[in-house]
């Protein structure tokens, strides 16, 4: 039994590094692109303009780096900008 479990484990484990490192590229090449903010830039001006492009997947990325925040934190923050950039539109195209 307990071969089973080492076995799936080590198969668990490459799984796991294999994600990372997919992460890690893709991460790189949207940094090279100028899509995601360079390691140490992040500030709160990037993340806006990361949900004002759209990109919440990214903005939840860059609000967990810079502030250490668990990912539903990162979320609930993100969708509450969003909701506000988008009531501030609604208002602007009202007047």
């Amino acid at each position: 039994m307990s071969i089973l479990f080492t076995r799936y484990g080590a198969i668990a484990f490459a799984l796991a590094l294999i994600i990372y490192a997919i992460i890690a590229l893709h991460t790189a090449f949207l940094r090279r692109k100028g899509l995601y903010p360079k390691r140490g830039e992040v500030s709160d001006e990037a993340i806006l303009e990361l949900v004002k492009r759209g990109d919440r997947v990214l903005a939840i990325k860059a609000h967990r780096e810079l502030y250490g925040t668990s990912l539903r934190e990162a979320k609930e923050k993100i969708e509450e900008i969003a909701a506000s950039l988008k009531s501030q539109d609604d208002e602007k195209s009202e007047s």
